[in-house]
């Protein structure tokens, strides 16, 4: 199966399924337009960036690892499901030692 065609089965059962049907039906082929453009990562990155989604994210992140680092998890588990760098992380428990 082309990915044209899986493109096109796929949005044709999403209005079958009633997933916005009304903005899918009327938008089926800028839909599909946009689903089989070129993926590009760098733009997408320097979209989000500019969007401040990126910097939100890592707030967000660090954030989360100092509140496991405060619940005492391991310094490991945070970098492994947060996706931080384990030095990071070190570096928020010694901040989170000094202040407590």
């Amino acid at each position: 199966m082309t990915v044209d065609i899986a493109v096109r089965e796929a949005v044709d059962w999403a209005i079958s399924q009633n997933f916005l049907e009304g903005y899918i039906r009327e938008q089926k082929e800028e839909i599909i337009g946009m689903l089989l453009e070129e993926y590009d990562e760098q733009a997408c990155i320097e979209t989000w960036q500019e969007d401040g989604f990126i910097k939100g994210k890592m707030e967000k992140a660090v954030e989360v690892a100092k509140n496991l680092l405060i619940k005492k998890i391991p310094v490991e588990t945070i970098s492994e499901c947060i996706g931080l760098p384990i030095e990071q992380v070190l570096e928020l428990q010694k901040q989170i030692c000094v202040v407590g």
